[in-house]
């Protein structure tokens, strides 16, 4: 029964994620091993419950993913969440509760682990082992010692700038205390889903987020998998690099665990946005050393050790899955960069995030070089002027003369994108409200978001309430649109319609979706068209001299990071 349901959620998750996205490309299918225990570990979580939908619909295996209890309470994507098989984990922030008074950091001690409360009830309402955090995720500490109601020692002292700035506030700061929960049914279940040589997947750094760069790796994932491989005695323990898995069916137990970094890559800067693209990457496969699994045994500052140990190794995992960069900046200069890179003729979205790793790899080795923050200035200007124009890199050199063909292409193409416009605008008309109900409410969650300084923009979850808002909204409105189609049928004696009887209404619906299918399809062709125009309109509208400046700009750059990758290429080309 749990196969039935899995599979139909599946079938659900492929239909709107290829409603949503324009295009979804796998890559690595091969890694995964076909059979045995698999834990998979999924970067960067970049939209919220999106991820988790691509990974079931796109893992070729069953996958049961560790997802919070909260995720389970959402009218529809609850349903779904708990059909897919996942193990719900209790989070502390879900438990959540506003501190009474305020904190701040005792100003007469040496250290900033002593944290003094201005009206607080520490002895009441704390506990040692929770934590205590700042408003907007500034910074948070585990509670080692209450010395009264208001004096506490904090294990780890805050740091940043601005959590010191609120901490030494005269008024001192509101705070979030967050109590200890006790996950041992959490590692209990995902070592019994494991001993049965079934998978589970994790999203590693805890939360979703907006960011360039991958955020700090939770421990859970190396605890889970250290105390399956550390629950059997008498287990041998090899790398497998292929993925090959070993089981002692004697024992029931697992006696190898791999961990494959998997990528639910997006590989572009709007994930949020309808019709976009992702790629799905599979890592190759790693087999934890068995001198972890002995060091875990040892409990302890050994059993630290070796966490820490298997969180090093799954980062440079997903490292080698990931394109990653200290800021967006420093991002949109690598891409541009390699689309500038005369050396480069790959045509695949694989080859071309390699190349992005490698030289953000050289980068962040040559980037106090005066000539590397030359060419970063020089991109940099080159990637504002190209926002000036409306263009992308690639379509500098399709700006061409003003000569007849140029006109004609032009006129051609404004007449396919009216037509297009022309029949998508019914479709568009029916759908606004959908349009501006989902805007709207990921707009505001989006808002909310941003308020967190782990957080950008917000996008994380644009993607996710836009489908949300959809699950709700699309029966009601097609519902509505159903109902008036059959009034008007009944009242004219459209005989097309009544003569399907029972099946009226099912027939209504067929017609209203398959035409919804040809509309997406007409936006992708309008918004190609569109994009393309744009070099033909600047061929037409801004004087030839500027345009023969703006190529002159690029082709110089061109040579200049070519003959810059070539110079540092040892260092670069790693």
């Amino acid at each position: 029964m749990w196969i039935q349901i899995y599979d139909i959620v599946s079938s659900i998750f492929g239909l709107l994620l290829n409603v949503f996205y324009r295009e979804i490309r796998v890559q690595g299918l091969d890694n995964v091993p076909k059979e045995g225990p698999v834990i998979f570990v999924a970067a960067p979580h970049a939209n919220m419950f999106i991820d988790g939908a691509i990974f079931t619909k796109y893992c070729p295996r069953e996958v049961s993913f560790v997802m919070a209890k909260r995720a389970t309470t959402y009218k529809y994507a609850g349903s779904l969440i708990r059909g897919m098989h996942a193990i719900t984990l209790e989070r502390p922030k879900d438990f959540a509760e506003m501190g009474k008074g305020s904190i701040q950091l005792d100003q007469y001690k040496d250290d900033s682990f002593h944290v003094n409360g201005i009206g607080t009830e520490f002895t009441k309402q704390l506990k040692v082992g929770g934590r205590i955090a700042l408003p907007n995720d500034y910074g948070s500490s585990e509670i080692l010692e209450i010395l009264s109601d208001t004096e506490l020692v904090i294990r780890e002292e805050f740091k940043g700038f601005k959590a010191l700035e609120m901490l030494t506030q005269p008024n001192g700061t509101p705070y979030v205390y967050l109590p200890r929960v006790d996950q041992s049914h959490l590692y209990k279940k995902t070592i019994e889903v494991l001993n049965a040589g079934k998978c589970i997947g994790m999203l590693p750094e805890g939360r979703s987020h907006d960011r360039a760069e991958l955020l700090p790796l939770k421990a859970g994932m190396a605890i889970v998998a250290l105390s399956a491989m550390a629950e059997n005695s008498n287990q041998d323990i090899k790398i497998v690099p292929c993925g090959l898995l070993k089981m002692s069916y004697r024992l029931q137990l697992v006696t190898n665990v791999t961990l494959i970094p998997f990528f639910i890559g997006l590989n572009y800067s709007c994930a949020h946005k309808f019709r976009s693209r992702a790629v799905v990457w599979f890592g190759s496969p790693i087999s934890i050393p068995p001198e972890l699994v002995e060091k875990y045994r040892n409990k302890g500052q050994d059993r630290k050790q070796a966490c820490g140990k298997l969180l090093e190794i799954i980062y440079d995992g997903l490292k080698s899955v990931t394109v990653t960069a200290p800021d967006y900046e420093t991002l949109m200069v690598i891409r541009t960069a390699r689309s500038l890179y005369r050396n480069f003729h790959g045509s695949g979205i694989h080859e071309e995030m390699k190349l992005d790793q490698r030289f953000i790899n050289g980068y962040m080795k040559c980037k106090d070089d005066p000539y590397v923050q030359a060419i970063h200035k020089e991109i940099m200007e080159y990637i504002r002027l190209l926002k000036h124009y409306g263009l992308d890199d690639r379509q500098v050199h399709q700006i061409s003369g003003r000569g007849f063909r140029t006109l004609a292409l032009l006129l051609w193409q404004i007449i396919i994108l009216v037509l297009c416009f022309v029949l998508s605008l019914p479709g568009l008309i029916l759908n606004l409200p959908l349009i501006m109900d989902t805007h709207f409410v990921s707009s505001k969650k989006a808002e909310v978001a941003r308020k967190s300084c782990v957080m950008i923009a917000g996008h994380h979850v644009v993607a996710t309430w836009k489908i949300l808002t959809s699950f709700r909204d699309v029966p009601i409105l097609y519902g509505l649109y159903t109902f008036i189609i059959l009034f008007l049928a009944h009242k004219y004696h459209w005989n097309l319609i009544l003569n399907s009887g029972i099946f009226a209404p099912i027939n209504v619906l067929i017609i209203l979706f398959a035409y919804n299918y040809v509309l997406i399809r007409l936006l992708d062709v309008g918004s190609d068209l569109y994009r393309s125009l744009l070099p033909l309109v600047i061929s037409f509208s801004s004087p030839q001299s500027s345009i023969q400046h703006l190529q002159q700009i690029r082709d110089k750059l061109s040579n200049d990071v070519t003959e810059l990758v070539n110079e540092l290429k040892t260092k670069i080309m790693c």
